[in-house]
This record gives C-alpha cells, sequence and structure tokens, in this order.
C-alpha cells in the first residue's frame, strides 16, 4: 500500500518535471532561433552614426553601429539569458533521470 502512494507521488514529480524541462527546452530552443533572426536583420534597425534615438554601441565582426538602447540591452544579454537556459535544461534533465533511476 505505501508503495503504491509513493509511486504516485512520484509520478507526480516527475510529471512536473517533465513540463518544467519542456518549458526550458522551448525557450532554450526559441531564444536560439531568435537570436539568429535578430543577428540577421539587426542592421535594418541600425545606424552607422550615434544619434539622439540609436545611441548603443553594438561591436559586431569588426564594425561598429548603433541601435536604441532597449534593443541593444536585449541584443548584449542574449548570450548570458541562452547560457543560462541551458544550465536550467541541463538541471532540469538531471532531476528527471535522477528520479527516474531511484524509483526503479
Amino acid at each position: 500500500m505505501e508503495m503504491a502512494a509513493d509511486a504516485q507521488e512520484s509520478g507526480k514529480w516527475t510529471t512536473f518535471f517533465h513540463f518544467v524541462s519542456l518549458g526550458f527546452f522551448l525557450l532554450f530552443v526559441g531564444l536560439g532561433v531568435g537570436w539568429a533572426v535578430l543577428a540577421g536583420c539587426i542592421h535594418k534597425f541600425a545606424t552607422w552614426q550615434p544619434d539622439a534615438l540609436h545611441s548603443f554601441a553594438v561591436h559586431e565582426h569588426g564594425r561598429v553601429f548603433y541601435v536604441s538602447r532597449a534593443l541593444g540591452r536585449l541584443y548584449a544579454s542574449l548570450p548570458l539569458t541562452w547560457i543560462s537556459l541551458l544550465v536550467a535544461v541541463s538541471i532540469s534533465f538531471g532531476l528527471i533521470i535522477y528520479k527516474s533511476r531511484r524509483s526503479m
């Protein structure tokens, strides 16, 4: 009787970790695709000389161009966000593997 209750409780947590891991993984892939698209079309929103609106300098491939502050901050934060999501995906999948091996 106790084993059945433990298995049911373990099943709830495993399902929760599956949803969390899937969410992190989808954010990770979506951010990777969004980053590539943004990197490909960021020049459409940029100028080569700073002005009142375009004051954030982006150094990329030996060139400097200027974008708005909000877009520049978003573009600058993408690597750290991507690495953080990679760590979250790794930890959440590790918890799923740990729980599944523990329940065997």
